[in-house]
């Protein structure tokens, strides 16, 4: 298999599904990825000895078929060779059926013969495996996979075995030393703590909803008795994390409060696994929208209290000489400053500030428009309309009717004020 073709489906696969996806040319000299390291961890043994169960079975698999096996610690595994002149074996795993649970733990522990303290050791790796309660979504993946690579590959079948087989070892000593599989956990999970709090922080949406999954997928252990409540904890952690990363783009704590209070209420309003994950998608596409709209990096203190100022106070009268007079600086000095850091005059920033503010209310709600143009600080409806029309290209009117039926499923437009 191409390389760069392999590269491409297990970066797919990983983002998208967090599963694994490998595929071994003979002899499988690399077979200890096929479980992510565990039963290298595990044993002490070597590699032909450790892997027995997976490497007895390769020579024996049959073009046209996908094999779903479980092994001795319930965990999944769908393996299949996509091509009938090689025996390269392509597997998607390791993955659990069952939930993560105290019966799931029972279960393991009695099909490996593991004591509690042994349990205790790999809880963590357990939890983090992915899960899949319909095996069948796994097979269509391995069905498009085939495609994608042997587009000329005959129909497969299906051949299931969901029992434990003697040729996978089964396990009666403790695992050994675990410092070394902790570490590198404990790595992974600030790795992705970092890549989110940056991703926020740059108001990059899809690569912080990427990290916000990696960071999901490779929790501290979690209660096994409470796996819902668990992933809620998670989520206030990344909302913490969010809020992190948008003051670390000086966004003003106004701002940070009032969003993360609101996803606080979110996250503890939601009710089942699925409104879980929409709270933390959603959350992490409005931190990221935040930041692109609020951020202040890269402007000096004064210039950033100046616009936080502004958008505080727009409804009220503003004036470069009312600004000046309140940070108590001349209004040449506040002129020019401003102008050389944001390449607008003051005015036109504040009329700016009006215009995107009033935008939003166009889009939202259905307040008249005369009522919009006061609560942005514009008491003059028809300089407003001029002023409207002149920064967005309609008239408030034509703006409302244009773009409000969409707005819910396209997001809000906002136009551009040319300095």
């Amino acid at each position: 298999m191409d390389s760069n073709l392999f590269q491409f489906i297990n970066k797919l696969l990983k983002d998208t599904l967090s599963i694994d996806f490998h595929y071994y040319p003979e002899p499988y000299s690399e077979i200890e990825t096929v479980d992510r390291g565990f039963r290298k961890w595990m044993s002490h043994e070597d590699t032909v000895t450790t892997y027995r169960g997976f490497l007895e079975r390769f020579p024996w698999i049959r073009h046209h078929t996908f094999y779903m096996i479980q092994d001795e610690f319930l965990l999944n595994y769908i393996l299949f060779l996509p091509y009938e002149d090689n025996r390269e074996v392509f597997t998607l795993g390791p993955y659990r059926n069952m939930p993560y649970s105290q019966t799931y733990l029972k279960a393991v522990a009695q099909s490996c013969h593991f004591s509690e303290e042994s349990m205790n050791s790999i809880k963590s790796f357990l939890f983090r495996v992915p899960e899949f309660i319909d095996n069948q979504r796994l097979i269509s993946v391995a069905r498009h996979i085939l495609a994608y690579v042997n587009p000329d590959a005959k129909p497969f079948d299906i051949y299931e075995n969901t029992t434990p087989e003697a040729d996978f070892a089964i396990w009666d000593i403790f695992p050994a030393e675990n410092f070394e599989i902790h570490i590198g956990e404990v790595q992974a999970r600030y790795e992705n703590e970092h890549a989110l709090i940056n991703a926020i922080s740059q108001g990059d949406t899809v690569e912080a909803l990427l990290a916000a999954q990696n960071f999901n997928n490779y929790p501290f252990e979690l209660s096994v008795g409470d796996y819902f409540e668990g992933r809620k904890t998670l989520l206030y952690a990344v909302n913490t994390f969010a809020r992190l990363a948008a003051e670390k783009s000086e966004v003003h704590p106004v701002y940070l409060h009032a969003i993360s209070s609101r996803y606080s209420k979110k996250i503890s309003d939601a009710a089942n696994i699925v409104e879980v994950t929409q709270v933390r998608e959603q959350m992490i596409c409005d931190y990221c929208a935040l930041v692109k709209e609020k951020a202040r990096t890269g402007y000096s203190s004064l210039i950033r209290d100046v616009i936080n100022h502004i958008e505080f106070y727009l409804s009220s009268p503003l004036s470069l000489s009312s600004i000046a007079a309140r940070f108590h600086v001349s209004a040449p000095y506040l002129s020019s400053l401003f102008k050389k850091e944001t390449g607008k005059t003051i005015t036109e920033y504040i009329n700016w500030q009006r215009i995107m503010e009033a935008e939003k209310m166009l889009l939202q709600t259905t307040t008249p428009i005369q009522d919009i143009a006061s609560s942005v600080g514009i008491h003059d409806v028809n300089y407003f309309s001029k002023l409207f029309r002149r920064v967005v290209g309609y008239s408030p009117r034509e703006y409302r009717k244009e773009y409000a039926a969409s707005a819910l499923s396209s997001g809000d437009k906002s136009g551009n004020l040319q300095g």
